[in-house]
């Protein structure tokens, strides 16, 4: 897992003109696994987490469809980035 990835996404979004304070938000959110908790509690059993940051998009594309296809061991908690949150 990559640990630069917070910033991959503060620089995008600062890219497409989010606020300073809706980039905080994203990113907190992200650190604490939000939408991932929120996908888990809904669909436990289907619910994956990818980080697919170093990917190239027909990379990331692959790997999408064989986590369908196959399933995976990816599971919801295995990208965590708590610690890049602690250290802001």
């Amino acid at each position: 897992m990559r640990r630069d990835w917070p910033e991959i996404l503060e620089k995008r979004l600062a890219e497409r003109e989010y606020s300073e304070s809706k980039i905080r938000e994203n990113l907190e959110a992200e650190a604490l696994g939000v939408c991932s908790a929120e996908a888990f509690e809904k669909y436990p059993d289907c619910t994956y987490e990818l980080d697919i940051s170093d990917l190239e998009i027909n990379e990331a594309v692959e790997l999408v469809e064989d986590v369908i296809e196959n399933g995976g061991d990816y599971p919801v908690g295995s990208v965590d980035f708590m610690e890049w949150l602690v250290e802001r």
